[in-house]
């Protein structure tokens, strides 16, 4: 049987056989002969011969994740393979790049000749595209072996996402945007149709930045706003119109999202006009970027008997701060305060001192609550209000 299984291979239909069953072998072990250079869309599994950049809108991962995805394949005894890639904007990509066998170098082009190399640091794997268009990306290969008896067959994931430039501010809505220049700031619009809180979520791809409001001509209404390490929150209050948010950065790129609370005045203008405080009930109070320094509010709660209570005085505040003070006549001195930041919260024991001793309760009497911001580029809103202990 051996002999004739041997007459018979050496036939032309045995050495198709005997090929075919060296190929099927070569392959099972990762082994090719035939040079292969190609990409293949990961979602549909058909070989293209151009990829897509995704432009990121809110930059969030359901956004990230809209984006096309491409597996590079790519033969040791092929030296390269160029691609074009299509950018329907400016602004900075990014590259997620996937090779295991770390074989494969990336490069970017402006030209199909591949002589005009993109701004492109391959480190953190960002870079810069000039202006919409076609672009080329060079797969090397980094084997070496190119004519090597045993071809081996390199793969990669391969995808780009690309950070615009900054649109217009939507509430409720993040916004990405690319940071092309650092010399330069990024700048947002937005705009709101009556006095509000405008609450400011940020994120950043890395280190501390500033944020600014400016007025519709880009002039800073308030003094830089910073923001320590990849996240935070600011808040501003704005009357009706049309402002920009400047972000100043050396990040790649930045992610806004705005929301607006409707903003009320109860306070005082003056110690005789002082607001009055039932206990445990709060009141509140706006200071508007075009208000003085020299503007007070004010607020005022009796009490008939002797009472231990606490002041809390709560709310949002941009760059500076709001401060406060506490009088009467039923005791000598001032109790002193501020807030400040988002969300900030000042809760103080309201004692005093009588022949040197401490008193918990205060006695009976009007006490008067003054606030002011402390400069002339801040702004905010507050609540305040009197509780017993």
């Amino acid at each position: 049987m051996v002999k004739k299984l041997t007459k018979k291979l050496t036939g032309g239909k045995g050495v198709l056989l005997l090929v075919l069953i060296t190929a099927m072998f070569l392959v099972s072990q990762g082994i090719v002969k035939a040079q292969t250079a190609q990409i293949v869309d990961k979602t549909t599994g058909q070989t293209v011969t151009e990829m897509k950049i995704h432009t990121l809108t809110a930059g969030d991962k359901a956004d990230v994740a809209k984006g096309e995805k491409y597996e590079l394949n790519l033969s040791s005894d092929a030296k390269e393979l160029v691609v074009p890639l299509k950018a329907e904007d400016a602004g900075v990509f990014q590259v997620l790049f996937k090779d295991e066998t770390e074989n494969i170098d990336v490069e970017f082009y402006s030209d199909a000749a591949c002589t005009t190399p993109l701004d492109y640091n391959e480190y953190n794997a960002y870079g810069i595209i000039p202006k919409a268009g076609t672009y080329y990306v060079k797969f090397v290969n980094s084997y070496g072996d190119y004519g090597a008896e045993d071809v081996v067959n390199l793969k990669a994931d391969f995808s780009c996402q690309l950070y615009p430039g900054a649109a217009e501010l939507k509430a409720g809505k993040w916004q990405a945007a690319g940071v092309t220049d650092y010399t330069k700031p990024v700048y947002f619009k937005v705009s709101v149709k009556k006095a509000v809180l405008l609450s400011v979520d940020f994120q950043a791809e890395n280190t501390n930045s500033y944020i600014t409001l400016c007025n519709s001509s880009k002039k800073a209404l308030t003094e830089d706003m910073t923001v320590s390490g990849i996240e935070g929150k600011k808040a501003i209050v704005v009357k009706a119109g049309t402002y920009y948010l400047k972000v100043t950065t050396n990040a790649w790129w930045v992610r806004l999202k705005t929301s607006v609370q409707s903003v009320s005045d109860s306070s005082g203008s003056s110690k005789s006009k002082a607001t009055a405080l039932s206990l445990g009930a709060a009141k509140g109070g706006v200071f508007y970027l075009d208000d003085k320094t020299s503007k007070n509010e004010w607020f005022k709660f009796t009490l008939t008997k002797p009472t231990k209570v606490d002041l809390v005085v709560s709310g949002n505040v941009s760059a500076g701060y709001i401060n406060y003070e506490l009088t009467s006549s039923a005791i000598g001195g001032k109790l002193t305060g501020y807030l400040s930041d988002v969300g900030g919260s000042d809760r103080k024991q309201l004692v005093y001192y009588e022949d040197k001793k401490l008193k918990e309760s205060l006695p009976a009497g009007t006490y008067y609550i003054r606030l002011y911001k402390n400069s002339a580029k801040s702004c905010g809103n507050y609540y305040v209000k009197a509780v017993k202990r």
